[in-house]
């Protein structure tokens, strides 16, 4: 489904995925514009839509959210999607790059570039604020994401090598084509 929602999602997209006898919903709203038309069928990887501030929203970003049919969880139906990625070859989690003993939260990200918004940005040697400071980047400087520590939102660009995607309410990263 693509769609627009005045006051909420603004602009979305809503995929459907089966798995057996489960229908699970991913959402994708307050984008600028959807990439797909509704009914189309996507694969892994597919570009389907561009993040931004439309609906009810204070600022650009991604609202993603995973619903499963005939399951009502406590908060507004959304269920927490971690559990449900895999490391099955093809799937968008590797075992090589995430899990172990390192950080189990982290997923892959192949594909996605960065670039740097402040002046400067820290790079850490773990995925938070707590970890040291083991360089920095210069603002429009460009990183290709290897993984995401997606409970503290930073990326990993290099085997070791941290950055947050924002802090404090400033934004450092920045999707880069």
């Amino acid at each position: 489904m693509v769609g627009f929602e005045n006051g909420g999602y603004g602009n979305y997209v809503k995929l459907s995925h089966s798995d057996g006898g489960k229908t699970f919903y991913t959402y994708y709203a307050h984008l600028a514009n959807a990439a797909v038309t509704a009914g189309q069928k996507v694969k892994v990887g597919t570009v389907i839509g561009y993040s931004n501030n439309t609906g009810a929203s204070t600022g650009p970003h991604l609202h993603f959210g995973l619903k499963i049919d005939g399951e009502n969880p406590t908060y507004k139906g959304y269920v927490d999607p971690m559990p449900y990625y895999s490391t099955d070859a093809g799937s968008a989690v590797d075992e090589e790059v995430s899990g172990g003993a390192d950080y189990p939260d982290a997923i892959k990200l192949s594909g996605m570039s960065f670039q740097v918004v402040p002046d400067t940005l820290n790079v850490r040697n773990g995925p938070g604020v707590e970890f040291t400071i083991v360089g920095t980047l210069a603002k429009g400087a460009k990183i290709n994401a290897k993984r995401l520590h997606s409970k503290s939102v930073w990326i990993e660009y290099e085997t070791g090598k941290w950055c947050a995607l924002a802090f404090n309410g400033i934004v450092n990263l920045k999707v880069s084509k």
